[in-house]
């Protein structure tokens, strides 16, 4: 039987590099960066849902009977950011996925990444 999978993770390697950049430590938590990397040494977790990786997305999902995949921006997301980086960095992003779903409309769909700091540039993106 075919199935539908939700909330499938992707990143994008650029947009990645400039949320780390970007993103300011909370100093009552841990820093996303060094959660990430404590999370790839401790589990071997990578950003292997890289967008870019299609060609073992697609071997998975065939393996597994998977028809579509549903997918949102992973850990990381450029939606933790606030200011205008943040409305930059999701357009791009949001962008970058409607482009990668017209090239693959029967395999994926997605949600679209908003910058939820900033309210109103958020429903405009989710209009967009």
């Amino acid at each position: 039987m075919k199935s539908i999978t939700f909330e499938e993770h992707y990143v994008i390697e650029d947009i990645q590099k400039e949320t780390m950049n970007a993103i300011s430590a909370d100093p009552k938590g841990v820093p996303m960066k060094v959660m990430l990397e404590g999370l790839e040494k401790e589990t071997g977790f990578t950003n292997a849902d890289e967008l870019s990786h299609h060609d073992e997305r697609i071997q998975f999902m065939n393996n597994q009977d998977v028809q579509i995949q549903v997918l949102s921006y992973g850990n990381g997301s450029p939606s933790n950011l606030v200011g205008q980086k943040a409305i930059e960095l999701c357009q791009k992003a949001n962008d970058q996925l409607a482009n990668y779903i017209a090239q693959y409309p029967n395999r994926f769909v997605g949600f679209a990444t908003l910058p939820i700091n900033e309210p109103e540039a958020a429903a405009r993106e989710f209009e967009r």
